[in-house]
């Protein structure tokens, strides 16, 4: 009898320790359940903010290069571009094949279009960069090496000039960024 008086004390005080134990458990877990939440709805609105970031500085950096050197060499090969295929055609009809320094003679001959495509291309730089824009460089400096350029890169692919005439305006306001 008294083995089981024993066994239903001890029964009756594992039953009352495990409710009072499930009881501190659940109270415990209450506030860091509420914490948990709070910091996951937190962070939905810590990651709008550094996506709004992300993209208002993603709209500053295609505002700038839209605004940069890019967009005036852009509107001029884009400007003239019938012009270059016209030349390009005309060269290569007279020189084909691997006669590149004859093509390029050839296309610095056409002084009165190469004037007007470096001119024009000076112009938007200056509007682009306003005041300061000769200070690196003097202007007649730009003029004759932008002349040597179109003239090198027409008698290769006028799409050449396309890409070689932007990837160092491009690179260097990327490097700016």
């Amino acid at each position: 009898m008294f083995r089981l008086v024993l066994i239903t004390i001890f029964a009756l005080l594992t039953a009352v320790g495990g409710v009072s134990l499930y009881s501190a458990v659940e109270q415990a877990a209450e506030p860091m359940e509420e914490q948990l939440k709070g910091r996951v709805q937190l962070s939905h609105k810590a990651y709008g903010a550094v996506a709004d970031l992300r993209n208002a500085q993603l709209a500053a950096m295609v505002s700038d290069i839209s605004t940069s050197e890019v967009q005036a060499y852009l509107a001029v090969l884009e400007g003239h571009r019938k012009a270059f295929l016209q030349l390009e055609t005309e060269a290569f009809g007279r020189f084909s094949g691997d006669q590149h320094d004859e093509r390029a003679g050839y296309i610095a001959e056409q002084d009165a279009f190469l004037t007007t495509v470096t001119e024009d291309l000076a112009k938007r730089i200056e509007s682009n960069r306003g005041d300061v824009a000769w200070n690196e460089q003097p202007r007649t400096e730009f003029v004759k090496q932008a002349r040597e350029e179109f003239t090198n890169c027409i008698a290769i692919a006028v799409d050449h000039c396309m890409f070689d005439m932007t990837r160092s305006p491009l690179k260097d306001e990327v490097d700016g960024i």
